[in-house]
């Protein structure tokens, strides 16, 4: 927490972030950059009663003391080995990226209440197509969850916060969603991340079911996979069809961020999140 007679002495701090002379301005940033997340709330009030020009200087300030506190706490979670990755806790940290203020526990609430509602509709002796099925039911049926074919590219199908609000994504993130809930339901699905297109599979022992989120869960065989890759012009290798790690997961996850942000001519967006994605693929070098 901040004096509160420093933070009374803020507002002399922003009237020089008006100063002619640059090297001012930008030490004054500088200044309010290295305080860190405990100046933000200051800076947010300041915004309303302070000119344009200085307003769009604090909400600089502003983003760029939230990107720092995301890359440190980004570099804390991403130096754990793969097997410690969380993969709940990775998609909430990137999703903090767009909505710094989201509750993460929100999210975790909505998905117990999903796996809970599934659970109480499965016995012990059910089949693995059984299980499946129901999980299909409830998700894409009743809850409505859906592939986003109409605005493929939009970064809100990225985020799990946002995946879960508005019940559709692209096929990461809706089969994110499947793997949370299969995590607490206790079931053997992992990600497939077949190239340019991300799968679930039900490992079973007589072979795995193949799964398509995109496509309310759609049961497909590996022989099906296979073609799949073929038609859309991918050599089949081995590799693909191995199960995704954590770490996996979240890189195919930004790319798709930075991809969407590059398409919509967001450059400083796009750039903050191949940030988070060196940091993920290398965190002590990030």
């Amino acid at each position: 927490m901040l004096n509160p007679a420093f933070d009374q002495q803020l507002n002399a701090i922003f009237t020089l972030l008006s100063d002619q002379d640059e090297k001012t301005v930008d030490l004054v940033r500088q200044t309010l950059i290295d305080i860190g997340p405990d100046v933000v709330p200051s800076l947010e009030r300041a915004k309303t009663d302070v000119a344009p020009h200085i307003r769009g200087q604090l909400q600089t300030v502003v983003e760029q003391i939230r990107q720092n506190d995301l890359e440190s706490r980004f570099r804390d979670y991403a130096g754990g080995e793969d097997a410690d990755l969380d993969l709940e806790d990775g998609s909430l940290l990137i999703a903090q990226f767009c909505y710094p203020g989201l509750n993460r526990a929100d999210s975790g609430f909505e998905l117990d209440r999903i796996a809970d509602e599934i659970a109480s509709r499965l016995v012990r002796k059910n089949r693995p197509e059984e299980i499946i099925h129901r999980i299909n039911h409830h998700l894409f049926t009743e809850l409505g969850f859906h592939g986003n074919t109409q605005d493929y590219y939009n970064p809100d199908n990225s985020y799990l916060n946002r995946v879960l609000d508005r019940r559709t994504g692209i096929p990461i993130s809706l089969s994110v969603v499947y793997l949370l809930v299969a995590k607490r339901l206790g079931l053997p699905i992992t990600g497939i991340g077949l190239p340019g297109h991300f799968m679930l599979k039900y490992e079973r022992e007589n072979g795995g079911l193949f799964l398509d989120a995109f496509h309310q869960g759609q049961i497909l065989t590996r022989d099906e996979c296979i073609r799949f890759l073929l038609n859309s012009g991918y050599e089949v290798q081995s590799s693909h069809f191995a199960s995704a790690t954590v770490r996996d997961i979240l890189t195919r996850l930004l790319r798709n961020l930075v991809y969407a942000y590059s398409q919509l001519k967001d450059k400083e967006k796009a750039h903050r999140l191949t940030r988070l994605l060196h940091i993920l693929q290398s965190p002590a070098q990030g």
